[in-house]
């Protein structure tokens, strides 16, 4: 490998695009994970991006917020009420998952289990491929 190259790789392999989502995160919060097997891995990791931004433009998910990158990405959503809607998407080998927070406001009620209550949110009617796991 050329010199530019070795750091090219050494930079990728080190870089960490999760770590703004911390200055977002707070207790308590309302936690959804997703996880998606894909049949066609080639075809769908691709179009499970795609479905992710997807979800981001149909709640509204700020651009300033926002980070999507080959196989990660993240929106967060902060309502009028000061709650916060953080959205991550993980494509892996064989499955893509979806982790989303509900983070009320400082002054709001306490999550609860069940569906998540952040202000006109929604989740994807129809997701590309089958759920294998799914947690509250």
């Amino acid at each position: 490998m050329l010199q530019s190259e070795t750091e090219t790789f050494l930079r990728k392999l080190h870089e960490r695009p999760q770590q703004p989502i911390g200055r977002w995160l707070r207790a308590p919060a309302h936690v959804h994970y997703e996880a998606f097997r894909m049949s066609d891995p080639p075809t769908q990791r691709p179009a499970s991006r795609s479905e992710f931004q997807s979800l981001l433009k149909k709640l509204k998910v700020p651009t300033e917020t926002t980070d999507l990158r080959e196989n990660f990405g993240y929106g967060v959503k902060e309502a009028k009420n000061g709650d916060r809607l953080i959205l991550v998407w993980q494509a892996h080998t064989e499955y893509y998952n979806y982790q989303l927070w509900h983070v009320p406001s400082q002054g709001g009620g306490e999550p609860t289990f069940g569906s998540l209550v952040f202000p006109d949110y929604s989740f994807l009617e129809d997701p590309l491929g089958s759920v294998v796991c799914r947690l509250d």
